[in-house]
């Protein structure tokens, strides 16, 4: 393959796996539309915990295992990859936690501002 090729599969891989990393990660904030992810306990409950391992298990197999990327038509990612997945999947969580906020913040104004 020609480096645009190698350069499209790569591109292909990453789309791939942040859209399949991403979720995993918000799924941690919305355990509660309204309170934080902070003030939550367990902060991981096992159930969650188990169903986001067997998630990116697949999602890893299906990146990690070369008879699979050519299926899924993926490529396998460098270290700097992996680091740049991690960082825009995890950003999820603090978007949500300030429209959380925001609409706690909303809540409060209103009651406050209610007539008694």
């Amino acid at each position: 393959d020609d480096g645009d090729g190698d350069t499209s599969k790569e591109a292909r891989a990453v789309a791939f796996s942040l859209l399949a990393l991403s979720p995993l990660f918000h799924a941690l904030s919305c355990r509660s539309p309204r309170a934080s992810i902070f003030s939550m306990r367990p902060l991981l409950p096992a159930w969650l915990a188990l169903s986001l391992a067997v998630s990116a298990g697949v999602h890893f197999i299906s990146i990690l295992v070369p008879p699979l990327r050519v299926v899924f038509q993926t490529y396998p990612l460098h270290e700097r990859d992996w680091i740049l997945l991690v960082l825009l999947s995890v950003c999820v969580i603090p978007t949500v936690e300030i429209a959380k906020w925001v609409l706690r913040r909303i809540e409060w104004d209103s009651t406050v501002r209610a007539p008694h």
